[in-house]
Order: structure tokens, then sequence, then C-alpha cells
């Protein structure tokens, strides 16, 4: 069983070792809507790490090759003790087989390297606590034993996280190999924002009102539907919804949902209705002349402002905290 810090039982891990996502416990939602019928929306541009990636004026995206150059140059950074001897990657020790820390995305990349470094486990992790990667921080450790092989980790994430990128971290799992000496595996994890489709760009002049919907769950179950017609709500929340990137398409823990919404945009002679939906905690689908595109990430904006386009008061929800990651 997996253990914290402490002498507490890590089946689930303590918070301080946790990715900064935070999810609560509930529906489990996973956002693998497919993107029918979308084509990328134009405009890409350099990073300052010369990956290529979007401009820095739209929403943030990026690309599984772009993401894998950014896990290379990530394990690039370790810094390894004299006398690390690097391994092959195969074949994996049989305690080494997984990261002791993972992610869970279908936009997502983990590439690792495996050494052996003169010392033992022990000295291993202070050396490496001591030896950050450059420009990352210590983000919390862990600990677990199964068949007798006790694994400790450490998870590193970036001071900033770069361009397109939604989750980055580096994490360090360290096991007793022979003869004493520790077996380390650098896990470099990226999960990162796709790219959205040009059609759902949304141009608020191409829309004469928006009908919107909240579905409100409870003790007294109720509908609210207002129309507005106002050029300055349709364009507020057209810019939200333009400001949002598409969905990495992670594994989220939700909380219980009491309200969902629906925003059904009228549109002027000679351009596609669109329709917003949110029924999850993090994405919001959207379709376009009847034709789906990509789930955008949203985690709590568009709720937000509609909620006070439609004077909802939301109930607060106390319910137990569960991390973003999976731990084996």
């Amino acid at each position: 069983m997996r253990r914290g810090n402490g002498s507490e039982p890590s089946s689930a891990r303590t918070l301080a070792r946790m990715p900064v996502r935070l999810a609560v416990a509930g529906l489990v939602v996973l956002a693998f809507t497919a993107a029918c019928g979308t084509v990328p929306a134009s405009g890409t541009g350099s990073h300052p790490t010369g990956v290529t990636t979007t401009s820095h004026h739209g929403p943030p995206w990026q690309t599984r090759a772009g993401s894998e150059q950014i896990a290379t140059r990530l394990l690039a950074k370790l810094r390894l003790p004299a006398g690390a001897l690097r391994l092959p990657q195969r074949p994996l020790p049989s305690q080494l087989r997984r990261p002791g820390s993972a992610m869970a995305a279908k936009d997502y990349v983990d590439r690792y390297q495996l050494n052996r470094l003169p010392m033992s486990v022990t000295a291993a992790l202070r050396y490496l606590r001591a030896h950050a990667p450059s420009g990352m921080t210590l983000q919390g450790a862990g600990r677990s034993s199964s068949g007798g092989v006790i694994e400790r980790d450490l998870t590193f994430v970036p001071r900033k996280t770069p361009w397109g990128i939604e989750s980055l971290n580096l994490t360090d799992t360290v096991v007793r190999g022979p003869g004493g000496h520790a077996l380390l595996r650098s896990d470099a994890q990226v999960i990162w924002y796709p790219a959205r489709s040009a059609a759902e760009h949304l141009i608020a002049a191409d829309f004469s009102s928006v009908r919107i919907t909240a579905f409100v769950a409870g003790v007294a179950t109720h509908t609210v539907v207002r129309t507005f017609a106002s050029a300055a709500v349709i364009a507020r929340l057209v810019a939200l919804l333009n400001s949002q990137p598409a969905s990495p398409r992670q594994v989220v823990f939700c909380p219980l949902i009491t309200v969902t919404y629906r925003l059904a945009f009228r549109p002027v002679a000679g351009h596609p209705a669109v329709v917003v939906s949110r029924y999850g905690c993090t994405g919001d689908s959207i379709t376009v002349g009847g034709v789906a595109q990509p789930v955008l990430a949203d985690l709590g904006k568009l709720p937000a402002l509609v909620d006070r386009l439609l004077h909802l008061r939301q109930p607060v929800l106390r319910q137990p905290v569960s991390p973003h990651t999976a731990s084996r």
C-alpha cells in the first residue's frame, strides 16, 4: 500500500504531493468527446524554448510532437550525482515498470530515463531534493510498499508552465537495486491543450440573441430560462468562449452537479446556430451548425458568468478532495 510522508495510508496521497489541479470526489468525467469535422485554428508562433506552438494572442494549444520535445528537454535538466550510470530503456526493472505518480489524460505523453546511482536510496533522495532540475521546484513526495519492495518518489513542477501546456512535472522514482545502490526512474509527464477548431471561434455580430437554460436540481428541481438580445451580453459570452482552450480530455473527479446549462445562440441570416452545453465540471461541449467541435476546457468561468446573468446562487458543496493524479 502506498503511504505518504507520515504514517497515514496513502491510497490517497498527501495533498502536498498532488499536482495543483485539484478535483472533488464524486462523479468521474472522462472528456473524450470526439472533434468531429473540425479544422485546427490558424496562427502559429515560436515559443522561447524553440518548440512550435500557437500565437500568444489566442487560447493556448500544443501538439504531441511539441510536448515530446518539452518532455525531452525536461529530462535533460536532471541533475545527477557524479558516478551516475545511464541504463538502457529496456528491460525495465520489475519495481520500476511504472512511475511512482502518473497523470491521466488523452492528450498526454510520458518520457523517461533510467539511471543507477552510486549511493543508497536514502542518500539518493537527499541528493535529488537538494538538486532540483533548473527552473523547477519540489511539489511533494510519496512512498509505497508492495511485495517487499519499497519505492520512494519526488515530484517537481516548473515555476512557469510553458505556453500550450496544461500540466507538466518530473517524477523521480527511487528503489533499492543490486548491491544496495539506488535505481532511479525519471519521468517527464506532459498534458497539453490540443488545437481548437476554426469553426468554434465565434463572432458576436453573427448572433441576434442567446437563450440560456439552467436546469437546477435539488429539493425543488426547476428550470430557469432567459433570452438575451443585448449585444453586450452576447459579446461577453462570445469573448469568454473564445478565450478558452480545447480540453486535454483528462480524467477528473467532479462534485455532485446541481446545475447544468445550455446556451443556444440564434444566428443572423447566413450563419450557423451554435449550442454550448455544460454537463460536467471542467468542460463545455459546443456544436456549430449541428457539428460537434472540440470540448473547451473550463474550470468554472462559464457557470460563473451565467449565474450572474440569471441571478442564480450555487449551493456550497462540502466534499473531500481527491487527487487529479493516478497512483500505482
